[in-house]
């Protein structure tokens, strides 16, 4: 019938014993340690994905900053031209105003030169028409007529 060899069932035996002694001192470390790495792991990925999201919420802040920087600085630089603006307004109306203000300076220089001008003629008119009239006077002697050339002398350099 069957034939059984001892020497199967020793080993058989010796497989089981064998077995049970892994068990008991193998199987279970090597479990625990299995374990206790998986939750290592486990903890690695939570901390990943932690800093992960700590990380996005920085660039985000950073990102906000650098926007509310380059706004300010867009800001600060239309502020700088309206200023520029505003101060070369400024100046384009005081240079106006300077040369409106020499300009009627010249015109009152101008005005105040030629009155004295014809008041110098008038006076070398005059001494002029008295040289005539000396003159005249010397060589003739007729006090009508004398009068009369010094009338029309005058009417006509009055004229002019």
């Amino acid at each position: 019938m069957l034939d059984i060899d001892f020497t199967f069932l020793f080993t058989g035996l010796n497989l089981i014993v064998l077995y049970l002694f892994l068990r008991k001192f193998l199987f279970r470390r090597v479990g625990d340690y299995m374990e206790n790495r998986s939750r290592l792991i486990a903890e690695d990925i939570q901390k990943g994905a932690e800093l992960k999201a700590e990380g996005e919420d920085f660039r985000a802040r950073q990102e906000e900053a650098l926007t509310a920087a380059a706004a300010e600085c867009q800001s600060m630089l239309r502020t700088s031209r309206e200023e520029a603006a505003r101060r070369g307004d400024e100046i384009v109306a005081e240079a106006k105003k300077e040369a409106t203000r020499l300009v009627t300076r010249a015109r009152e220089e101008a005005q105040r030169e030629r009155e004295r001008l014809l008041a110098d003629l008038r006076l070398e008119v005059a001494s002029l028409a008295l040289a005539a009239a000396t003159k005249v006077v010397e060589e003739n002697m007729d006090n009508e007529r004398n009068r009369r050339l010094i009338e029309e002398f005058l009417d006509r350099e009055g004229a002019a």
